[in-house]
């Protein structure tokens, strides 16, 4: 798991939980807490105040403004968020939606007219940005043109969602799982707090028969061994 030690991930885990005061080093856990993705949320449960929370919440503010956005945009298109809505707060790197190949093309020409370019484009995704706002369009969550799971099938499991007061088209929370899983292990080869909690508390029987019909046992296997 990526943290510093093994005691700080347990120390972060009891907070976020609401289980204990931390009594140690607050940079410490601030660190730890970013590398894992959790940063926002541990600020916020700490109620700790200055730049740092309001660089975070500022991020959030611009996530939250491009969402609104873009869901309003994409009315009547069959996409969805993922990677979006956690049970934990933090501030993505960028907005993931999953769209239908039917949709892509029209997707990404309606994106553009927001004064987004395309930055990078290969044959399941399409990355579009704007200024330091970047939206990734997904046929099928891959790597190196590798797909690690059917885009396509995750987009018969959807639901409308809130973000943060934003009525969303997202991901079943037990298919959110199923992508923290396979993204972590697939992909970025690195198991955060923020995938953690994702799947411990969103797992369910649902998640283990999508695992078992899309072929990606393994990595809820892994994941849940962790």
């Amino acid at each position: 798991m990526l943290v510093e030690k093994e005691t700080t991930t347990k120390i972060l885990i009891d907070i976020l939980q609401d289980k204990r005061v931390p009594h140690t080093n607050i940079d410490i856990l601030i660190d730890g807490a970013s590398k894992n993705k959790v940063l926002l949320h541990l600020l916020r449960v700490l109620n700790i105040q200055g730049s740092l929370r309001e660089w975070q919440e500022s991020g959030i503010r611009r996530v939250i403004k491009v969402v609104q956005v873009i869901s309003k945009l994409l009315k009547g298109y069959d996409c969805a968020f993922f990677k979006l809505i956690k049970p934990v707060n933090y501030v993505p790197a960028d907005v993931d939606l999953l769209v239908s190949i039917d949709h892509v093309n029209k997707i990404v020409k309606d994106i553009m007219t927001l004064g987004y370019r395309i930055a990078v484009k290969d044959p399941f995704c399409v990355t579009l940005t704007r200024d330091d706002s970047i939206i990734d369009l997904y046929i099928h969550p891959s790597l190196g043109g590798v797909t690690f799971l059917n885009g396509q099938k995750l987009l018969e499991h959807t639901c409308t969602k809130e973000f943060n007061g934003v009525e969303v088209r997202s991901l079943e929370s037990y298919a959110e799982a199923l992508v923290a899983a396979s993204h972590a292990i697939y992909k970025e080869r690195i198991y955060t707090l923020n995938d953690f909690f994702t799947v411990e508390e969103w797992m369910s029987k649902k998640t283990i028969r999508l695992a078992e019909e899309l072929s990606c046992e393994d990595a809820l296997k892994v994941a849940m061994n962790l």
